[in-house]
């Protein structure tokens, strides 16, 4: 894996790794990764985030996309059911 994802930062300016979960191989891979290369490693990736994230490559550069990500995290959650309470937006 380490390899793969070496080859592609290896060819680019710079990188925005979305893995699922802190501690899971793809990010002990890519935060090693990001020592050496200009590379954002940003956890929790959903696929509402996914889908936005990549609405937006065309448009936005590296710095601007990171930063877009994590906005699309934090209002991609939401909750359903909490018990006593009616359901939000």
């Amino acid at each position: 894996l380490s390899d793969k994802i070496r080859t592609e930062l290896d060819s680019c300016a710079a990188g925005i790794c979305l893995v699922d979960i802190a501690g899971g191989t793809p990010f002990n891979v890519t935060a090693r990764l990001a020592a050496e290369y200009p590379v954002a490693v940003i956890t929790g990736v959903n696929l509402p985030m996914l889908i936005e994230v990549h609405d937006g490559m065309e448009e936005m550069e590296y710095d601007e996309l990171a930063r877009f990500a994590v906005e699309a995290l934090s209002s991609s959650g939401r909750v359903i059911y909490r018990k006593g309470a009616a359901a939000h937006e």
